[in-house]
């Protein structure tokens, strides 16, 4: 059960933290994780120089709740909860006010920025542990941007993310989160969302911007 830290136990590592392990790749040697090991898997952001301010800050703040959940543990689900509530932001930012005046939902928004071409598979972290999509009612994944499923499909990852990354913050929102230990997973998938959108000037137009 969560409680409240007594004020002579605020600097104490949360104990949780103190139980994953480290494993050398070289040489397989295993080692408890330490607070370095925990900062550096989450201060080593690179957001392209071009990515306005307050998505930057967003993306700041995630970290760092992040990196105080050495002291927190459940402040994990809080810094996904704030990872993709800045990536709905940075959407928001990157597709501007629609029409009709209404504002489209985080679902629509990364549906659009598939359809519009400003995210493709090639950009995102190798490795990525996907969330699971939403399933019609036979089982099979819904693409939201109505297009079939292709194995070969150049966007086929972004459009899995575009049903489940929605689905994933809603869980959160509503309070119905498990703790897993902190990772920098999804923080990696949203900076490399967010730089897509703003791609670095030499790197080339991708899609109309």
């Amino acid at each position: 059960m969560e409680q409240i830290k007594l004020f002579e136990e605020m600097l104490y590592p949360d104990p949780r933290s103190a139980l994953w392990e480290m494993v050398s790749v070289q040489t397989g040697e295993r080692r408890k994780i330490t607070m370095e090991d925990h900062h550096r898997r989450f201060s080593r952001v690179k957001l392209n120089s071009n990515v306005p301010e307050h998505v930057r800050n967003g993306i700041a703040i995630a970290a760092n709740l992040y990196i105080y959940s050495w002291f927190v543990y459940a402040f994990g689900p809080m810094a996904d909860l704030q990872c993709l509530a800045t990536l709905e932001l940075a959407l928001r930012h990157r597709n501007g006010t629609a029409a009709n005046g209404k504002k489209p939902r985080f679902r629509e928004l990364l549906s659009n920025a598939v359809k519009q071409g400003w995210l493709v598979d090639a950009e995102l972290p190798v490795g990525l542990i996907m969330p699971e999509a939403s399933k019609d009612e036979n089982g099979q994944p819904v693409d939201p941007t109505g297009s079939e499923t292709n194995i070969n499909d150049p966007q086929r990852r972004t459009k899995e993310l575009a049903n489940s990354l929605p689905d994933w913050r809603n869980i959160i929102a509503h309070g119905q989160f498990m703790l897993f230990p902190p990772g920098n997973r999804l923080l990696g998938l949203v900076v490399a969302i967010v730089n897509q959108l703003w791609p670095n000037p030499e790197s080339g137009p991708q899609g109309d911007r």
